[in-house]
């Protein structure tokens, strides 16, 4: 079910953290006290990449886990009809 964006594509080293599940959806996690603009653009950067529309960025760094769905080009999106529960 999960593989990893390097098992993909092996030139692709900066992404050891990432996974894709189901070939489908890239689940990133993060362990920071704020999420800046770079960490949303590098799994912006992840989908585009891969061909991929989802994401989900976890971060473990807060007293809380955060979590953010991340949608690229939210009309092919949402004209798949995807549905994730």
């Amino acid at each position: 079910m999960f593989a990893t964006l390097k098992d993909i594509d092996p030139q692709i080293s900066q992404a050891d953290a990432d996974f894709v599940y189901s070939g489908k959806i890239i689940v990133a996690f993060k362990a920071m006290q704020r999420l800046t603009g770079n960490e949303y653009a590098q799994v912006i950067n992840d989908l585009k990449i891969f061909d991929l529309h989802c994401a989900f960025l976890l971060n473990f760094g807060t007293q809380c886990l955060k979590q953010k769905r991340l949608v690229f080009n939210l009309r092919l999106s949402a004209d798949k009809n995807l549905h994730y529960r």
